[in-house]
């Protein structure tokens, strides 16, 4: 994670009789609804407006749920941001899933939407007999403006219009903030 948040302001409230817990932030980074179901491993679901990330700060960064010394009392977790910005650029809109599967933790589905087109993906994190994380994913990608798309990357006038479809699986050592 390693991100800083800014100008915060925020209000927690409990409802006993829904048994959850609901914050609601506001900060120069992050604006929306959190709730949270403590009962089983709980589950955490967010509805944020905006979401603004900068280049994580890698020494400041969380421990993923495989990393975790009680990585088997992390919750599921539904997330929908509704603005995702990231280095300054306008990523798009997220809906997310992730749930524990025995020892591993799976985001499935993970879906990054934007006007020309979306990326769907499936990702599961496990812990390898190394003790070291492995991401397998998989993913569709299709747009109808490949020039934009790779802008909304910083890849600027490297290919106008052009409609195209990516499908595939990538595997690699480390989290999914190691992407």
């Amino acid at each position: 994670w390693g991100q800083v948040l800014h100008k915060v302001s925020a209000r927690l409230a409990h409802t006993p009789a829904q048994a959850n817990w609901l914050l609601n932030i506001k900060s120069s980074e992050i604006q929306g609804d959190v709730r949270y179901w403590p009962e089983g491993n709980g589950r955490v679901q967010a509805n944020l407006a905006r979401v603004v990330l900068s280049s994580a700060n890698k020494s400041a960064r969380l421990a993923t749920p495989t990393e975790s010394p009680r990585a088997q009392a992390w919750p599921a977790m539904d997330v929908h941001v509704g603005e995702l910005i990231y280095q300054g650029r306008l990523l798009g809109r997220v809906d997310m899933s992730a749930h524990r599967a025995g020892s591993s933790w799976v985001l499935d589905p993970f879906r990054l939407t934007v006007p020309e087109g979306a990326l769907k993906a499936a990702l599961t994190v496990t812990l390898a007999t190394n003790g070291r994380q492995e991401v397998d994913s998989r993913f569709d990608m299709n747009t109808s403006d490949v020039g934009r798309s790779l802008a909304r990357l910083g890849v600027n006038d490297s290919f106008r219009k052009g409609e195209g479809t990516l499908s595939g699986t990538l595997r690699w050592p480390g989290s999914v903030l190691d992407l």
